[in-house]
């Protein structure tokens, strides 16, 4: 799940040289998911410190609620297990998901195509492919993710207000507008980027490969139109306006609508709402629950898990 799937999104190298001495090199951290719930039965603070080994081993988790680590062959070692891939699940749908991937990456390219592009626009025309009824899934979208008592909300128990602090501090962290190289070129001397020269991490090895092959089919699909992004009123109109809302994330475009940084922008675009939202958008898939949420609290559930655990260890 996090080196090889949707986990490998939170994938770090471990900065911490006592935690990575004692757990090994790489640490998943959805820690800005703890939050204090509402007061409901059944429901409990997620976040959660993943740790693993040069091996991608699971050595630790660390629950934040708790403050405790929990390793193989404890009790509560399966729970522990369940609760930090729930807050995986959790951080990523509503944070990479829905925030940075519909509401802050697909809804300014739509919004604004349709605003300042003609429909014969040979922009709007390359957009068009990717964008296929991308405004009602996008407002389904900010529906699921942004309203008091959405989905999103309920199913986290978080109070609305730390809940809207949650999605503001997701905002300013989003960094989907930068070239995805670029961000994979800042690994390249840590572990995280180790393992990707070695071809054990395809996030970074594989979705650099998609980038680039995006990147040549926008070049030429911008080249064959002959047109000069900055001559062209409307193109300019269009970048200028993604930039305009870029300025309150992680990451800028650059402020002249150049050819090389149109087809930049494009190939980001086109890449997040394919391949990453592919990545960030298969939560299903790993959701199949082997036992009940709430078996861990009771006594028989606890002596399950701890015999289940002990014969995992000893395997």
């Amino acid at each position: 799940m996090f080196f090889y799937g949707i986990g490998s999104v939170l994938v770090r190298p471990q900065e911490n040289s006592g935690l990575r001495r004692k757990y090994g090199p790489f640490v998943a951290d959805t820690g800005i998911v703890h939050r204090e719930t509402r007061d409901n039965p059944g429901f409990r603070p997620l976040g959660a410190k993943v740790f693993f080994d040069s091996d991608q081993n699971v050595t630790g988790v660390y629950d934040y609620y708790k403050k405790k680590y929990y390793v193989p062959g404890d009790c509560d070692w399966e729970a522990a297990k369940f609760m930090a891939k729930t807050s995986a699940f959790t951080l990523i749908t509503f944070k990479h998901h829905l925030m940075w991937v519909h509401h802050m990456v697909s809804s300014v390219v739509v919004f604004n195509k349709v605003k300042f592009l003609p429909p014969d626009h040979p922009i709007r025309r390359l957009l068009t492919m990717f964008t296929l009824r991308a405004s009602r899934v996008n407002i389904l979208a900010n529906f699921a993710l942004i309203p008091d008592h959405s989905p999103i909300h309920r199913a986290t128990a978080i109070p609305y207000e730390e809940y809207s602090s949650l999605l503001e501090v997701s905002a300013r962290t989003n960094p989907l507008w930068q070239p995805f190289p670029d961000y994979v070129d800042k690994f390249e001397n840590t572990v995280l980027g180790k393992l990707a020269e070695e071809d054990k991490f395809p996030f970074f090895t594989l979705g650099v490969d998609y980038w680039h092959v995006v990147q040549k089919f926008v070049h030429h699909w911008v080249e064959e139109t002959g047109m000069n992004p900055m001559s062209d009123g409307p193109t300019k109109a269009f970048y200028r306006a993604v930039r305009k809302v870029t300025k309150q994330t992680a990451f800028k475009l650059p402020r002249r609508p150049t050819y090389e940084n149109l087809v930049t922008m494009l190939t980001q675009f086109i890449w997040v709402v394919t391949g990453f939202h592919e990545l960030v958008g298969t939560v299903v898939e790993y959701t199949r629950v082997r036992y009940s949420h709430y078996s861990h609290e009771t006594s028989a559930g606890r002596r399950s898990l701890c015999e289940r655990a002990r014969r995992h260890v000893s395997r």
